[in-house]
């Protein structure tokens, strides 16, 4: 799950004018640390399964803020740019926008359109979307117009991912986990840790680290740390290594199955 913060002039009419922010000139950044921010939806899942037979599915949301808020909801392929409008997805969430109390819960559903965009999608491996959650909070009647406050608008994004009928039954994520494999490359004077990913199911890592000569070094930690499906992606290394030590080379990494549970595994790395 990703959260981006938008920061917008409070001139704008950030309630008032809710609907139009995400095609709003806005100053966009990632603020990283912690307590400054956080998203005030909280859903039931962290990622959301869709089949190919299936014509919908559920969430919950509750909202955790101790003011309403206004939620706008779309479906994309995860560019931190999109907008509804741009939007380009086989599914739909309903309802598009609706207003929630402190406290309150909404169901949201994801409804299959079975469209000629689904149907263009490669049947041999899973495909992933974006749900995307924007929350806009009320504007502060007591605040001047003329003062430059600034609002913030959080924007969550859940996973969607789509498993056409070819691939069976839910994958066994040990399974999976044993499939991936690991090599350190060397990339001028950095090195990367590139996963190879054979099974057709999205590897969602948590933290990787790579163990060597009893030392520990963590991954760059990503917005998103997914290894495509029939596909390699590289990690960047955080800090130098002895990469000509004879001494074996292993991981240690947490994969997330289809409930979102983070569940840690171990493998050897490949030079």
């Amino acid at each position: 799950m990703k959260q981006n913060i938008l920061l917008t002039p409070r001139g704008l009419g950030a309630y008032r004018k809710s609907l139009r922010l995400c095609f709003l000139p806005v100053v966009f950044g990632l603020l990283t640390l912690t307590g400054l921010a956080h998203a005030g939806i909280v859903a039931s899942s962290t990622r959301l399964i869709m089949t190919e037979n299936q014509q919908a599915l559920s969430v919950i949301l509750a909202n955790t803020n101790d003011y309403p808020i206004l939620v706008q909801t779309w479906i994309d392929e995860g560019a931190p740019d999109s907008t509804p409008e741009k939007a380009n997805a086989p599914f739909i969430p309903l309802p598009a926008v609706f207003r929630l109390q402190p406290g309150a819960v909404q169901g949201l559903r994801v409804i299959n359109k079975q469209d000629d965009t689904l149907r263009a999608l490669p049947a041999d491996r899973e495909s992933v979307f974006w749900l995307n959650l924007y929350e806009i909070p009320p504007k502060n009647q007591q605040v001047s117009k003329a003062d430059a406050h600034v609002a913030m608008a959080m924007n969550t994004q859940m996973k969607v991912f789509y498993r056409p009928s070819t691939l069976g039954v839910a994958p066994l994520w040990s399974t999976v986990a044993q499939q991936l494999r690991f090599t350190l490359i060397k990339q001028g004077n950095r090195y990367l840790l590139r996963c190879h990913n054979p099974s057709p199911y999205h590897a969602s890592f948590g933290q990787i680290t790579l163990v060597a000569d009893g030392q520990h070094f963590p991954l760059t930690q990503e917005m998103d740390m997914m290894t495509p499906p029939l596909s390699q992606r590289d990690y960047p290394l955080n800090a130098p290594i002895n990469a000509s030590s004879p001494a074996l080379l292993r991981i240690e990494f947490v994969l997330f199955d289809d409930d979102g549970t983070a569940i840690k595994h171990s493998a050897t790395v490949s030079r």
